[in-house]
């Protein structure tokens, strides 16, 4: 490979594991926050059927 293709060959893998990385952090982000609204949810509820009068 000539020097030129191998930068942008080596450059474009970078962005591609820049992305990996992005798209990875993005997959915590959204599992936490979706982990966190089912423990809210269900908080709600053991709270509401706690208060209803039995």
């Amino acid at each position: 490979m000539a020097p030129s293709s191998w930068y942008a060959f080596s450059h474009s893998v970078d962005a591609v594991a820049k992305g990996a990385a992005r798209a990875e952090h993005l997959l915590v982000l959204a599992t936490m926050a979706a982990l966190l609204a089912v423990g809210g949810v269900r908080r709600l509820r053991t709270r509401r059927q706690a208060q209803r009068p039995r």
